[in-house]
């Protein structure tokens, strides 16, 4: 069977909903994916995949402010490394809820089981503002609107996360030529 290799994530804070991209990436030796792929099961096997990863999400806790919102993976794909049948990555695709800001300060609160990292993982964070603060068990590097986020196996992640940022309503304006 496949040996999970390493994990990354995306994600975008919009105005109105959080979407989040997950990598998984594994070794799989027996080349199981592409079995399933060439015997015309994948679809199957990616259904049940999505369904697991959407049993463990829904534990999760997530906040924007004080709003409790859901999160859902909307699809699953299989991709590759490099074309070789032995790297699979899995990739979901993930949205929240609708939420709204506030204007000034806002604060995203994930709660989720504590856990020790299996193998490497790391996370992106693009926000809608300037980021004020970050606590969390990972590795945390920001930049203005930007935070990068990194564990390495062994290391504890998950529990009460925080993340605070300004937002201000920006208008869109538009080049007439």
């Amino acid at each position: 069977m496949e040996t999970p290799l390493a994990a990354d994530a995306s994600f975008v804070v919009l105005e109105h909903q959080l979407q989040e991209t997950l990598f998984y990436y594994y070794f799989d030796p027996e080349n199981n994916y592409q079995k399933f792929k060439e015997n015309g099961v994948l679809d199957s096997v990616l259904l049940e995949v999505r369904e697991n990863l959407q049993k463990y999400i829904s534990e999760d806790r997530v906040f924007m402010n004080d709003t409790e919102i859901e999160l859902h993976v909307d699809e699953v794909i299989l991709d590759f490394k490099d074309r070789n049948p032995a790297y699979p990555i899995l990739i979901f695709y993930i949205y929240s809820d609708p939420y709204e800001l506030e204007i000034g300060k806002n604060v995203l609160t994930l709660d989720a089981k504590v856990e020790t990292a299996p193998y490497e993982c790391s996370a992106e964070w693009l926000f809608p503002g300037k980021v004020l603060e970050v606590k969390t068990r990972m590795h945390a590097t920001i930049k203005d609107n930007y935070v990068y986020l990194k564990s390495y196996e062994g290391e504890p992640l998950g529990g009460l996360e925080n993340f605070f940022f300004e937002y201000k309503k920006q208008k869109l304006e538009y080049i007439e030529k």
